[in-house]
């Protein structure tokens, strides 16, 4: 055999467990290992298993990203996501659809700071679902719009999603995370014209509120989103100003934070520490996963399993549109049975070069790659997103999936708006540059 049916022959096996209930990251490990066998002599295995989950671990990128989740949790506990919520909801109120408007808007500004989504299905989920409930929208397209929604955090910078995926192709992190922005902003205007859509085809959502918010309110609601703006603005230009890299901008952002918490919010340094200990929890899977996924990436390197697929894609001669849209089927089929962690992992290093070779530009498919993991969050059967907004407000996972299907379309829109039309995500970082 040769090295890349090696390459598809334990991949299949690793499918193969997953379905069979093995945890993600053992069928990863135990899939490298034994491939690599076939591949490289057993000198080179214990190499590779000896620098690999060394480098990862030791990793100063991947040491940030628990702090990503602290600041997510303490934007919650301090009250600032909530604030942006109400003043989201001072200007977008008061029209139909208006509070589903306020989740999309609200879950972009909080992505700002965030770059957790799964933060943004907690919070949103707990705090926006007894106003949708009042006011009589459907909870099942109310809820699935809040977990779609929640996905804007791996889009909006400082964004842990792009990080990783970054780290996997070997591109600037700091272009990446700019580069998300853009597609984030086509994602929430895509968001929001869905939900006139179905304002306008459907009952699901409700007449408009009766409350008529005035002028005066909506100014005076703008002193609630200066924490959330600040903190954005520390992060982002003190990035691109060169006070300190991209990647630490999590730590950067944790820290003030904190500075927040503690000398403005009066919270005690007990509660500072309980929230510590629940982003340790939100990421408790996450490291294994990245040095299973770091070795399983090792492994079909070594197999050239890539390779071998550029060179079958370009023997069959098939238009590159057909191409791509086997490769967005893939990732909705992909979603339905491994999270979001996993799929990027395992799937990041073969698609990409794939689509590189097809033409497409680089910063382009990596925010491609970053919509179509997030398309796997809600997907149903298994998607996680849907699983943790269930999750936070105590309902059936059916509840949320019965409404998904507009918001799956609209993030397969948004990947090929962003693939074909690469400037909407190069715009902003050629101007920075």
């Amino acid at each position: 055999m040769t090295p890349a049916s090696i390459g598809v022959v334990f991949f299949v096996i690793m499918i193969v467990l997953i379905f069979l209930k093995v945890p993600v990251f053992l069928s990863m490990l135990m899939c490298s290992v034994a491939g690599m066998l076939f591949v490289v002599k057993p000198a080179m295995l214990l190499t590779q298993f000896t620098q690999g989950p060394f480098s990862t671990a030791a990793s100063y990128t991947y040491a940030l990203l628990p702090l990503f989740a602290f600041m997510g949790v303490l934007l919650d506990k301090t009250g600032i996501a909530e604030g942006t919520f109400t003043a989201t909801q001072k200007w977008l109120g008061g029209r139909r659809g208006g509070m589903l408007s306020t989740v999309v808007v609200a879950n972009t500004i909080f992505g700002a700071c965030s770059g957790n989504p799964t933060a943004g299905c907690v919070v949103f989920s707990r705090m926006a679902l007894p106003s949708l409930d009042r006011e009589g929208y459907d909870r099942s397209n109310a809820l699935a719009c809040i977990a779609t929604s929640a996905s804007l955090s791996s889009l909006i910078p400082p964004s842990t999603c792009i990080l990783i995926c970054c780290m996997l192709t070997d591109l600037s992190i700091s272009r990446g995370l700019m580069s998300g922005l853009g597609g984030g902003i086509l994602l929430t205007i895509l968001l929001l014209i869905c939900i006139k859509i179905t304002a306008l085809l459907t009952d699901k959502i409700p007449p408009a509120e009766k409350q008529k918010i005035s002028w005066s309110e909506r100014l005076k609601s703008l002193r609630l989103l200066i924490p959330i703006l600040v903190l954005f603005l520390i992060i982002i230009v003190g990035a691109y100003a060169g006070f300190f890299t991209a990647t630490v901008g999590g730590a950067i952002g944790a820290a003030c934070v904190t500075i927040y918490a503690v000398f403005f919010k009066r919270m005690k340094l007990k509660d500072v520490f309980m929230c510590a200990v629940e982003s340790i929890v939100l990421n408790s899977n996450m490291f294994a996963l990245l040095l299973a996924g770091t070795m399983f990436g090792r492994f079909v390197t070594l197999t050239r399993l890539p390779d071998m697929l550029i060179g079958l894609i370009s023997r069959l001669n098939a238009p590159s549109v057909v191409i791509f849209s086997l490769v967005v089927l893939f990732y909705f089929v992909a979603g339905a049975i491994m999270d979001i962690v996993s799929c990027m992992l395992i799937t990041v290093p073969i698609i990409y070069p794939i689509m590189i070779s097809m033409g497409f530009d680089p910063y382009a498919i990596l925010i491609f790659l970053v919509v179509m993991i997030n398309l796997g969050s809600i997907s149903p059967p298994i998607g996680m997103g849907v699983f943790v907004s269930a999750q936070a407000v105590g309902v059936d996972p059916k509840v949320i999936f019965k409404g998904i299907w507009p918001y799956c379309l609209v993030n397969i829109a948004c990947a090929y708006l962003i693939a074909y039309v690469p400037q909407i995500v190069n715009f902003l970082p050629n101007i920075l540059s």
